[in-house]
């Protein structure tokens, strides 16, 4: 679980809930079905609509796979792939003509390839969409997307009204996001989310929730013989995604969980040792604290 769990094995997502398409996913021999959020020189990425939950620290991991083809495709279109050798990467590769288009039936004003192509085309990364839905009755999309900052795994959620010109909603954190720190100019590592007390809006009820969460200390001390080399602490950079951070402090502990009061000793060194790093954090939707074991060499 240290630092960020890359999934290398390709998932397969097969579910019985209703996707934003109008159908139901069924089991089937296709090795895996989802939405296309990109196209380029003859490849498209297929993303699953149902992103799989893992924990409350950190529990959404989306399958997501290049698919190489000499089929015409197009962003928005949800197809169900059959393939064979797969590069076990994030996303993962492959190449197949064995692919359909599994057809749309919403009566809607917006058409999924509008939305996606929309929202993608103003994503910085990779564009990861998933949990794509459509709500006839409140005439409203809903879905979710990740953001990429050291390749953490948060989604965030979005509100699309169904009228054109179409216009994006406000991203809504459903919960703290990510946070990242830099540990020398190129090298930036994410930190565990360890608790938090948030409060959003449900992007399908648009209700106000709270949302309270602490991981055991005991699961963040397994992890202390795994720490990240830091070298010089006082410069250690706080990064975050688009939510700005509104006060945040950082103290070290000692492996007994006792703060560290001098933290770089009079000569101007620091104290060789492993640390666990302790930084709470304050946004408007509210605070998070974030762990990790660093050590001074």
């Amino acid at each position: 679980m240290k630092k960020i769990i890359l999934v290398c094995m390709i998932i397969l997502i097969l579910a019985s809930c209703g996707t934003a398409n109008g159908t139901k996913n069924k089991r089937s021999s296709a090795t895996m079905e989802g939405y296309i959020t990109a196209a380029e020189d003859g490849r498209y990425l297929v993303v699953s609509n149902e992103p799989i939950y893992l924990n409350n620290s950190n529990p959404q991991f989306v399958n997501a796979l290049w698919v190489s083809t000499t089929k015409k495709l197009a962003v928005g279109d949800y197809v169900k792939v059959w393939a064979g050798a797969i590069n076990e990467s994030y996303p993962g590769q492959t190449s197949t003509d064995k692919i359909e288009i599994v057809p749309s039936n919403l009566n809607s004003t917006l058409s999924t390839n509008e939305v996606l192509s929309k929202v993608a085309e103003n994503l910085e990364y990779t564009p990861i969409i998933t949990n794509i839905k459509f709500d006839v009755k409140k005439n409203i999309w809903t879905l979710h997307y990740k953001i990429d900052i050291a390749g953490n795994d948060t989604l965030v959620g979005m509100v699309i009204q169904d009228q054109k010109p179409i216009s994006l909603g406000q991203p809504i954190y459903e919960q703290p996001p990510q946070l990242a720190f830099a540990i020398n100019e190129e090298e930036q590592l994410s930190l565990y989310l360890q608790q938090y007390s948030w409060t959003y809006t449900d992007i399908k009820t648009g209700e106000k929730k709270q949302k309270e969460h602490e991981t055991p200390l005991s699961n963040i001390q397994a992890s202390f013989n795994e720490a990240i080399p830091l070298q010089k602490p006082e410069k250690v950079k706080l990064m975050t995604n688009d939510l700005d951070i509104l006060h945040s402090e950082i103290v070290f502990l000692d492996e007994q969980m006792n703060k560290v009061e001098k933290i770089i000793n009079e000569d101007g060194t620091y104290p060789i040792g492993t640390y666990y790093m302790h930084v709470k954090v304050q946004f408007e939707q509210g605070t998070a604290t974030y762990m990790d074991t660093i050590q001074f060499k």
